[in-house]
């Protein structure tokens, strides 16, 4: 914007300039074309005068001549006339002298005063012109100082602006490259620690299954210490009836202890025990689920609240095949102290109106490890059903 402002103040200065040259140009022209005019005007005047005079003059002498003529034609004296006409021209011409050298020297002075008054009208007129002049010449002196001064700060004040804006591009750069530093620093430090992360998760669940694993040998060797204490119990008591029991029933319930179930079967000479393993956090439990995956039975042991399982999952697999999921339905509600039965899709024949059908499979399958888990709706484990066929 300053640019502009001193560019159209340059370009306004110059025009200024040429218009007075323009001006003073014109003024001589003109000034010298009223003394050319004044001067013919005066020539012609003078010229003018001179004949008006000449002419009254020869008149005057015209009517001389013939009145003297008429006197000398009327009185005749011996005279000597070439004399007399010499004398008398000779008067004449003296008279005529004079009064013209009389009347130049009025009219020399008469354009001597016309003259002065002119020259120094035009004086005054040249000397006001020049006054009017250099009072422009020196306003716009005084205009083109304020706007140099003005441009001056302008341009301290631009040189200051791009200094500080340099200053804060190098500092935007550096901030910039510390920035790009610190992100790649960050995803290092992210990359490093999800590596680390995956590490321990893996390294978690290696030690969690373990764990599992050696939970599940250590309840599996505590039940069969107590399912072999108890047989030895019952063989040395009553040895005969027990037989005859395997025998003629299909399946025999041998005992319970608090959640884990262990049944023993006996087909025809093949003998397998089935255990069973529940845990629950809160009051919804996998209460039963069908040898034979006809169900899943979920229960709510609480004795005053109604749970929502709303968006809640089963989660059941087999013999680590591929998962089974179920999603429970929207706004789904149990009351409390209820059950709730989820049949497959082929075996809903002995559902009541408010079971539910998985319409996904045809049923819940078979097989000799199945693990069932319910998760709620932030996928949260809160129940278990671990069920183990053993074969002895």
């Amino acid at each position: 914007h300053l640019h502009h402002l001193m560019n159209d103040s340059t370009k306004n200065l110059e025009k200024c300039r040429t218009e007075m040259i323009h001006s003073m140009n014109e003024i001589d022209r003109l000034t010298i074309e009223l003394d050319s005019g004044i001067k013919a005007r005066l020539k012609v005047e003078h010229e003018k005068c001179t004949l008006k005079e000449k002419i009254l003059f020869l008149s005057t002498i015209h009517k001389e001549e013939i009145n003297e003529l008429k006197l000398l034609s009327s009185i005749h004296i011996d005279i000597d006339l070439t004399t007399f006409y010499k004398n008398e021209l000779k008067d004449a011409t003296r008279k005529i002298r004079d009064d013209f050298n009389k009347l130049a020297h009025f009219q020399q002075n008469q354009l001597k005063n016309y003259y002065s008054i002119k020259v120094e009208e035009l004086v005054q007129q040249s000397q006001q012109q020049q006054k009017q002049i250099k009072d422009e010449t020196k306003n716009s002196n005084k205009s083109i100082i304020t706007m140099k001064e003005t441009i001056t700060e302008r341009r301290k004040q631009l040189n200051i602006l791009e200094n500080e804006n340099k200053n804060s591009l190098a500092r935007i750069n550096e901030l910039e490259i510390i920035f790009q530093s610190l992100k790649q620093q960050n995803t290092d430090e992210i990359n490093q620690h999800e590596r680390e992360l995956d590490k321990l998760r893996r390294t978690l669940t290696s030690l969690t299954t373990s764990n599992d694993e050696i939970k599940c040998n250590k309840t599996t060797l505590e039940y069969e210490i107590n399912i072999y204490r108890r047989l030895l119990e019952i063989h040395d008591t009553n040895t005969q009836t027990t037989i005859q029991t395997y025998r003629h029933v299909k399946s025999i319930p041998i005992i319970r202890i608090d959640d884990s179930d262990i049944v023993q079967y006996s087909e025809s000479e093949s003998h397998y025990i089935i255990k069973f393993q529940r845990t629950s956090k809160g009051s919804i439990t996998i209460d039963e689920c069908s040898l034979y995956g006809k169900y899943i039975q979920l229960a709510n042991t609480s004795n005053t609240k109604d749970i929502s399982l709303s968006n809640w999952q089963i989660l059941r697999i087999i013999d680590h095949q591929q998962e089974i999921i179920y999603s429970l339905p929207k706004y789904f509600v149990l009351k409390y102290g209820k059950k709730v039965k989820i049949y497959a899709r082929i075996q809903d024949n002995d559902s009541l109106p408010n079971d539910l059908v998985n319409i996904t499979i045809d049923s819940w399958g078979l097989g000799s490890h199945i693990i069932t888990r319910l998760l709620d709706e932030k996928n949260d484990e809160r129940a278990t059903h671990v069920q183990k066929c053993i074969y002895p």
